[in-house]
């Protein structure tokens, strides 16, 4: 997390840090988020959006490795939203994870896609509506540098570190998650 509020600091128009709460009662899990809030205001090429972003991460031991390399984070579920205000409503857009292996998908029969996206839009079908707000569309594995990524790029929202090296800054940070952190 120590290389996360940097690149949030420099990508994004906010002072509003991350923070790691280890959560009670569950070894070796905490949960990421942004500190003393769901959401974060950001101006936008539309108009002002709020972003959430909330992560479930687990501490995975492997004694076979060296003391440096022994831990590595597993993520156990993901949201990062955009949001037309900073309560509770439906999210504009959401990314959404959650692992397979945990209880709440595995024991009650859920089988809907792990990674996918969700947004409040409906289309009309042969024989019905579809409600992207109701269907889980397939997505990749989304690491916070592409939805950062898209923010700038997409929805014009102005990094504070400049035009020129934010988007050096993604890069680097990605590569040092899977490197340091989450060998994919």
């Amino acid at each position: 997390m120590n290389h996360l509020n940097p690149l949030v600091q420099a990508t994004l128009p906010t002072k509003v840090p991350l923070e790691v709460v280890v959560l009670e009662g569950q070894l070796m899990t905490a949960a990421l988020g942004f500190r003393g809030t769901h959401t974060i205001p950001l101006p936008t090429k539309h108009g002002r959006v709020y972003f959430h972003l909330a992560q479930s991460l687990a501490c995975i031991e492997d004694k076979k490795q060296s003391a440096s390399a022994r831990f590595r984070l597993s993520t156990r579920q993901y949201w990062y939203r955009l949001q037309r205000d900073d309560g509770q409503s439906d999210a504009l857009l959401r990314w959404e994870y959650l692992s397979p292996t945990l209880p709440v998908y595995k024991d009650h029969g859920k089988r809907w896609c792990w990674r996918h996206i969700q947004m409040p839009h409906v289309v009309s079908m042969p024989h019905g509506e579809l409600n992207f707000n109701k269907i889980h569309m397939p997505s990749g594995y989304v690491v916070i540098e592409d939805v950062i990524r898209f923010l700038i790029t997409d929805l014009g929202v102005k990094p504070p570190c400049g035009k020129t090296t934010w988007h050096q800054k993604l890069v680097d940070s990605e590569k040092k998650f899977f490197r340091e952190f989450n060998a994919r």
